[in-house]
């Protein structure tokens, strides 16, 4: 388990990354630590979604990822997950992760794009196995994406 940096505010000045929790490893359940944000408008404390970052490769983040968001229905469509995104790409490069994982479901349309706005490279649809948490909440695939990044 890595000691958790610093990142308790991240902007890009037009939206905030404040930091709610962090999480530590859960080794039994495939967890990796991760921070959880909510991403607000630059100088407001109204929350538009939530973003995470999970530190660390394990066989449960080619599944899950290491990004993870959500925008508010009313604030989707201003590309506010792609700007988290780049956002938030702070934290890993603070961990020197210059490569890390997005995964969503195939049929949402929206996360593939912001996927591909950030620059992500698609990789493949997978099939989860069976016994995963994901796949036994009632998804069966993820498409994963590769997001090299850069200073």
């Amino acid at each position: 388990m890595h000691k958790f940096n610093d990142f308790d505010y991240l902007t890009d000045g037009e939206i905030d990354l404040i930091l709610e929790k962090k999480l530590g490893a859960d080794a039994a359940k495939g967890y990796v630590q991760a921070y959880i944000y909510k991403i607000c408008l630059h100088d407001s404390k109204e929350k538009i979604g939530i973003i995470d970052m999970r530190i660390g490769h394990n066989d449960n983040t080619k599944y899950v990822g290491h990004i993870g968001y959500e925008i508010d229905e009313k604030y989707r469509g201003n590309n506010f997950a792609a700007k988290a995104c780049r956002i938030i790409k702070e934290v890993a490069l603070g961990y020197q992760m210059y490569k890390v994982i997005i995964t969503c479901n195939p049929e949402n349309i929206p996360s593939r794009k912001t996927c591909e706005k950030i620059g992500a490279k698609f990789i493949e649809i997978l099939d989860l196995p069976p016994d995963n948490e994901i796949y036994l909440r009632g998804e069966k695939k993820k498409c994963v994406y590769e997001w090299t990044l850069n200073n």
